[in-house]
């Protein structure tokens, strides 16, 4: 689920930062042609993230199967491989002029080679789906494609948050400036009334004497 979310957040950002897409930020006004030709990208961008698409909304047993083989290389191993053992095992006891020392180095070569020959086979193939993808349903696909999609709405919300307060600090910022700039002219104003009252008494007092 986080890898999920973090391959749509990626597609998001991907196409957002292209500059050959930058009609996903068109949050107003967006057409319908827009709209299907986003879509066809979050689309292609499932189908290219290392999976294949399986018509329906089920997987085949053998789809599961390898699935979990993929993810699970190790445990396929143990699963394959203990029971491997037993049953070399279990036809070495039926050697009756074997002595137990003997079955159990002969189970253990032999079972050294089925092991080593088991896991060899096991990571060709979790190679194999590594290389072509893990399978998943149309339906699932449709899923994904719908995430990255809220994933989108989700980021041109917090980018016109961004720039909501990116225009209030900027309004805060022209508010104060026009206010340091009204406050200088009012005491520039008050320095020069102060200087022109003074003069005035100073010329009254040289006129009286």
């Amino acid at each position: 689920m986080a890898n999920e979310q973090e391959h749509a957040n990626m597609v998001v950002e991907h196409y957002h930062n292209n500059s050959n897409n930058k009609t996903i930020t068109n949050k107003i006004g967006e057409t319908d042609e827009t709209e299907r030709k986003l879509m066809d990208l979050y689309r292609q961008s499932v189908q290219e993230s290392g999976v294949r698409i399986i018509q329906g909304d089920k997987l085949g047993v053998h789809h599961r199967i390898a699935n979990f083989w993929q993810e699970n290389p190790f445990k396929m191993l143990a699963i394959a491989a203990v029971p491997s053992v037993g049953l070399i095992f279990y036809g070495r006891s039926g050697a009756k002029h074997l002595q137990l020392s003997h079955k159990i180095l002969q189970t253990r070569v032999i079972g050294q080679f089925a092991v080593i020959s088991l896991m060899l086979g096991l990571m060709g193939f979790k190679e194999y789906m590594d290389r072509n993808g893990t399978f998943i349903t149309q339906v699932e696909a449709d899923r994904r494609v719908q995430r990255i999609e809220v994933a989108r709405a989700d980021f041109l919300a917090r980018l016109e948050q961004a720039k909501r307060l990116q225009k209030e600090q900027h309004d805060i910022l022209i508010h104060a400036t026009a206010h340091k700039k009204n406050m200088l002219k009012n005491t520039t104003t008050t320095n020069n009334n102060n200087n022109n009252n003074s003069d005035k008494q100073q010329h009254h007092l040289l006129a009286q004497h």
